[in-house]
């Protein structure tokens, strides 16, 4: 283990905390490279606005590579687990963003871009953010058991549907019974109705006989 003092802050500090100039460390370490760099640059505002405007494009471009996307995720998850708190405040600046005009149009574009890549992966998607979900296997097997509109034989726009109607206290999600395969027109028909398995037919179900099970 390799260890040299830093000329300025006079500290014994290991040699990967100084910056490598070819074959040579440099003699100041990166913390106080850094402080006088930035001591240097708040001296002149002139200076320190140019450097951040450069500071902006870099990380613009740098974001968008796969290795910035990378170290981004890898830095949010270290600090994420570095407090149990630091959820809680991810979570509360989500909600606060997400309501904000640029929150919004950063959600539209993102789910514009998903679409585009695979349309179905999308539908799921936006079912398992809807119902809070996290097993998305169950409706793929919900998706290959039916492949069609159980109602009126489409292959077409299709999605998925309660058979006990979750107004009805039905369960959101509990096994693969209920759950089918509609159209989006069916399913719109459908409402609160009951549409019972197997082409019996379809049955409106009074709220108050919300006990009915498949």
């Amino acid at each position: 283990m390799s260890l040299k003092v830093c000329t300025d802050c006079k500290v014994e500090k290991l040699v990967s905390e100084f910056e490598r100039n070819g074959n040579y460390t440099r003699a100041k370490c990166k913390k106080c490279k850094n402080a006088q760099t930035y001591a240097r640059r708040k001296s002149d505002p002139e200076i320190y606005n140019r450097y951040l405007e450069r500071q902006k494009f870099w990380l613009r471009d740098y974001r968008a590579t796969e290795h910035g996307k990378a170290a981004r995720a890898e830095s949010k998850r270290k600090w994420l687990d570095s407090d149990p708190s630091n959820r809680e405040k991810a979570r509360e600046w989500s909600r606060k963003h997400s309501r904000t005009e640029h929150g919004k149009e950063a959600t539209r574009a993102k789910n514009r871009r998903l679409y585009r890549e695979n349309p179905e992966k999308f539908r799921l998607r936006q079912i398992r953010h809807r119902f809070d979900l996290s097993d998305i296997e169950l409706l793929e097997e919900v998706r290959e058991r039916d492949k069609v509109c159980q109602l009126c034989g489409t292959d077409k726009d299709l999605s998925f549907d309660h058979i006990v109607p979750v107004a009805l206290n039905g369960p959101l999600i509990s096994c693969a019974r209920q759950l089918q395969i509609l159209c989006r027109s069916c399913n719109s028909f459908k409402g609160i109705n009951l549409f019972l398995p197997e082409n019996q037919g379809m049955m409106v179900v009074n709220r108050a006989n919300n006990g009915v099970t498949v």
